[in-house]
């Protein structure tokens, strides 16, 4: 989650009015919660129902709408939650402070403080924990993004570049290693290693694009399709492996690497579709929906 924290900061705009922000992000992020939790629970009721095991008690799933305990029935939508926290928090800060050595300062220590609140087992409610703890991402996102660092990397020599992306792969394994050996220990240690475990692989992956994207123009547009899909296809994968889990065990078994792999392959061909669907679900129906012109005529 970290690379999309920080993709999420490449693109964050803070130039409008926080009120127009805020309702963006609404609009973008609570919105989609909204529908995928509805329609996450549907789905499984639908299951639970031709399984003959639908009772009341299941309706309680609707309750996903306000994580206060931070346990969702599709798991992967908390995403959705705190990134609209981190959001709205990071945009507050950035109108508030216009020094950069100050947010960094900030953001450092909202990670520490839930770091810490973490250790004593204490959470905060609607995925707040997650949203403020992993600002540092997208702090790290809207600085490089905005400085122009990407567009360097983009065209720095090839061989700068292999460079690079070994020189943040060898960094990758190393942190991660020395992560897993003092985690017992030293914990505090272990999330400092961590973080900047997390901040190597955002570097490695970014270097490794950078060079694919050199190498292949087709491997480019497959990353644009999915990056503008990322949204549908990361919300309704988790409820397609009640699909995909009985292919691959059709086709394979039910353990192995190439079980994983077919249930993975599976899945992600079975969200493209879904997506696909969804998305031109969305459009006509945006189509049908009367357009208002700043004038208020309806166009």
């Amino acid at each position: 989650m970290p690379l999309f924290f920080f993709l999420s900061g490449c693109v964050l705009s803070v130039d409008k009015p926080y009120k127009e922000i805020i309702k963006k992000k609404v609009k973008q992020l609570l919105l989609p919660y909204v529908f995928f939790i509805l329609l996450s629970c549907c789905f499984y009721w639908m299951l639970l129902l031709l399984s003959h095991r639908f009772t009341i008690n299941h309706l309680w799933s609707l309750v996903d709408l306000f994580p206060y305990d931070n346990e969702i029935i599709n798991t992967p939508l908390w995403f959705l939650v705190s990134l609209f926290w981190m959001s709205i928090i990071y945009s507050g800060i950035r109108k508030c402070v216009s020094r950069e050595w100050i947010v960094g300062t900030v953001v450092v220590v909202f990670y520490f403080i839930v770091e810490l609140a973490e250790k004593y087992e204490v959470s905060l409610p609607f995925f707040l924990g997650r949203g403020i703890g992993e600002m540092i991402y997208m702090h790290l996102g809207f600085f490089f993004y905005k400085r122009g660092y990407v567009f360097q990397l983009y065209r720095l020599k090839k061989s700068c570049q292999v460079y690079l992306f070994l020189l943040s792969a060898i960094a990758f394994v190393c942190l991660f290693y020395c992560a897993e050996k003092i985690y017992v220990d030293k914990e505090m240690l272990f999330r400092i290693i961590h973080l900047f475990t997390a901040i190597s692989g955002i570097f490695f992956i970014l270097m490794g694009a950078i060079l694919c994207a050199v190498l292949s123009g087709v491997f480019v547009k497959v990353l644009c399709y999915l990056g503008r899909n990322t949204l549908y296809i990361f919300a309704v994968h988790l409820p397609l492996l009640e699909f995909a889990r009985p292919i691959g065990k059709y086709v394979i078994g039910s353990n192995g690497l190439g079980y994983d792999s077919i249930v993975f392959l599976t899945d992600l061909v079975l969200a493209i579709i879904v997506s696909w669907g969804l998305k031109i679900g969305k459009d006509s129906f945006s189509k049908k929906l009367p357009h208002y012109s700043p004038t208020g005529i309806i166009e």
